[in-house]
């Protein structure tokens, strides 16, 4: 299991240089989010709307980010891991809800332990979650890559960077 923490850009005040309504809901981030010259360049993970489908049966609000009636490209992985788009997840959401990383990603994994079922293959993920620090109100890029149960760990560690030990 590898896991990287690593500075990321001011999501609020990029998705308004870009056009984008910010919303009060898990959304899904383009691979090219912070390089973008403008959202109709956005691209995403073609699991994207799997990953949408999955987060809203399990009773949460989710959506891709775009600006305007035109979504996302999609980028399709050609090898046999499994990629999820960047999850943004703002420290407003996380405080009205403290559980939500806990439970987006127990039905991430959920869905993923179900896809990989009977593959006797080494079963990798790669996942990106961006949370917002409550203290300076800075952004951090929580990337993991590896087996479906070390998911169970993510949410401890996106806890520890947002400042709450909520959610357990």
């Amino acid at each position: 299991m590898a896991v990287e923490i690593t500075d990321y850009v001011d999501v609020p005040d990029r998705m308004s240089q870009l056009g984008c309504a910010v919303r009060d809901e898990i959304t899904l981030l383009p691979a090219n989010f912070e390089s973008a010259a403008s959202a109709a360049e956005f691209v995403t993970a073609g699991t994207a709307p799997t990953i949408i489908k999955v987060l809203r049966q399990g009773g949460l609000h989710a959506s891709v980010l775009q600006a305007g009636e035109s979504g996302p490209g999609f980028i399709h992985n050609k090898s046999h891991d499994w990629v999820v788009p960047a999850i943004y997840i703002s420290a407003e959401l996380l405080k009205t809800t403290p559980d939500l990383i806990s439970v987006a990603i127990d039905l991430i994994r959920d869905y993923a332990i179900t896809l990989y079922r009977g593959v006797a293959d080494r079963k990798v993920i790669k996942a990106e979650f961006v949370v917002e620090q409550s203290e300076g109100h800075t952004y951090k890029r929580l990337s993991y890559e590896g087996d479906v149960e070390g998911m169970r760990e993510i949410a401890q560690i996106a806890r520890d960077i947002c400042g709450t030990d909520q959610g357990q």
